[in-house]
């Protein structure tokens, strides 16, 4: 079942459609047929980064959709990142970093301890913390509780371990490798110094954006909403653009 919109501002346009439930159904995710994944076709200026096939926007872009949508019961953002841990053998690990809200809104809980929570992803001083994926704390800590409370070492960043993700969730991607941990989206400028700038800069996209509808909200409604709210977005973007040319 598919929900699409599009959206005209000139010459762009912008395409929101429901997540294929067929892909979501074997997940440990509160009433997937009520997550939206926020498509975009719309041609802005800049530079895009992703790790996947699903839409990217900036940071800002985020904000501005998580801000001033009323269809929503929330509205999350992921990107991918591949990581050095040290503090022992150095290891190789992918990361998912996640909007403060990003488990709330799934409707998923800890295996152990908590998850990442909107006060961790202060957008400069994010609280440095970890949610472990399932089977990396299975092969690393070998299921033991004294995960909880211990230190990683991630891009040379100390970060501490606050919680397990539940078993069977590897994130909302279409196929891809399992996360190995989740980290809040605003350590995106220390785990990468190189992008310090993405996290402010509407030029670069790089995270995927996700929703879920409120409870009974029509289709129509819903694209009403979307519409009302999407396409002065676009032009606040195009206007932003056009000041810096």
């Amino acid at each position: 079942m598919i929900l699409c919109l599009a959206l005209g501002t000139g010459a762009n346009t912008a395409i929101f459609s429901l997540l294929d439930q067929i892909l979501l159904r074997s997940l440990p995710v509160r009433d997937a047929a009520r997550l939206v994944v926020l498509h975009g076709a719309a041609q802005f200026p800049g530079s895009a980064s992703a790790d996947n096939m699903e839409t990217v926007f900036s940071v800002p872009m985020f904000h501005d959709i998580r801000d001033r949508t009323r269809v929503f019961d929330g509205v999350i953002a992921r990107t991918g990142m591949g990581v050095t841990l040290t503090g022992g053998e150095a290891e190789r690990a992918r990361a998912e970093l996640v909007s403060g809200s990003f488990f709330d809104v799934l409707g998923v809980r800890p295996q152990l301890g908590r998850v990442i929570e909107p006060g961790d992803d202060r957008s400069h001083s994010p609280h440095p913390v970890a949610v472990l994926g399932y089977a990396f704390w299975m092969r690393r800590y070998g299921g033991s509780a004294s995960a909880l409370n211990s230190t990683l070492r991630v891009n040379g960043i100390p970060v501490t371990v606050v919680g397990v993700a539940a078993r069977g969730f590897l994130g909302v991607l279409r196929g891809g490798d399992a996360p190995e941990m989740f980290l809040p989206l605003g350590m995106h400028p220390q785990l990468a110094p190189a992008q310090a700038d993405w996290a402010d800069d509407r030029s670069t996209r790089f995270v995927n954006v996700f929703a879920r509808l409120q409870h009974g909200e029509s289709r129509e409604h819903a694209v009403a909403g979307l519409r009302a709210v999407y396409q002065p977005i676009v032009a606040d973007e195009l206007s932003h653009f056009h000041r810096l040319t």
